[in-house]
């Protein structure tokens, strides 16, 4: 979280001297910090591009606006609120990763790159297939960024790289970076182990291996969520590769597995945004379809 500090409080500077991180829930990191102007103690929580993927952004949002209109003696009051990076991060990865919306999310990214030439940017400029921009963000960042090896062989200079050869559908390349990921130079396990698991997964269907895309899948289904972003993320990320699981086994004429799968999906999207819904509605044709006997549920 050294990063996101410093991003944080290089954007704060003027107005608030952050001291140390206090903590934080599902969707954020809190800080405690002091404000200059009143010299005050006061809290500053945020919504972490790294740790933000597959979280909605607007639910945090509502979260704000919940806490805000309440006055209690016992809940701490908010006295503003904001996105410190402009069109955020974390808003152009709910953008391009789950909406599929590429040239709002780019647009959210561009407005960012030159003062925050990060690896969560040049990642989700690959995603968004604009390899020029993410090579150029990539190597503002190595160029600007000290840490020597460790910085140059981290998990998300490796997933940065991956997405980079995926998106020019160099797939060999792209799953090597994804499996270096994995650990760090020490050999010691990577942060997120699940990140490792599935851009293999992406990769792997990209270059349509689909044995190995399920076997990929699998595996990251498997592995508990060990922090609490991982257990929000289930309504996201964890859902998406149900539904494609479902249909991968579908096409290979699994019927256990797929409606098993569809079913999970449609549980854990049932009551998402409305923009999501009609995928929700496209795994209940299928799941009809595999089962008629679905339809009388």
């Amino acid at each position: 979280m050294t990063q996101l500090r410093d991003q944080l409080q290089a954007t704060l500077t003027g107005s608030y001297t952050i001291e140390r991180e206090l903590g934080g829930g599902g969707m954020s990191k809190v800080f405690v910090a002091e404000e200059t102007r009143l010299r005050r103690k006061v809290v500053v929580k945020v919504l972490s591009p790294e740790l933000a993927q597959g979280l909605s952004v607007e639910r945090f949002e509502r979260e704000i606006q919940t806490v805000a209109a309440l006055q209690h003696a016992n809940i701490v009051p908010v006295h503003t609120a904001g996105d410190p990076a402009g069109d955020s991060v974390g808003l152009a990865r709910f953008d391009i990763v789950f909406r599929g919306r590429m040239p709002e999310g780019v647009r959210r990214l561009d407005a960012v790159a030159d003062k925050q030439p990060s690896l969560a940017v040049a990642d989700l400029y690959a995603r968004a297939g604009e390899v020029g921009k993410a090579k150029a963000v990539l190597a503002r960042y190595e160029s600007t960024t000290p840490g020597g090896v460790q910085r140059v062989a981290s998990q998300s200079w490796h997933e940065a790289r991956g997405n980079i050869a995926l998106a020019e559908r160099r797939f060999a390349d792209a799953i090597r970076e994804f499996r270096a990921s994995d650990t760090d130079t020490s050999g010691v396990p990577a942060d997120c182990i699940e990140c490792a698991q599935i851009s293999l997964a992406r990769a792997f269907d990209a270059a349509n291996q689909a044995d190995s895309t399920i076997a990929t899948m699998e595996r990251y289904l498997a592995i508990p969520p060990r922090r609490q972003n991982y257990v929000n993320d289930a309504h996201f990320l964890r859902a998406m590769v149900h539904e494609r699981l479902g249909q991968l086994y579908e096409a290979k004429g699994d019927t256990a597995k797929a409606v098993s799968n569809y079913r999970t999906f449609i549980a854990l999207w049932k009551d998402a945004e409305p923009e999501f819904q009609p995928r929700v509605a496209e795994a209940g044709r299928r799941l009809e379809k595999l089962t008629p006997v679905e339809k009388l549920r």
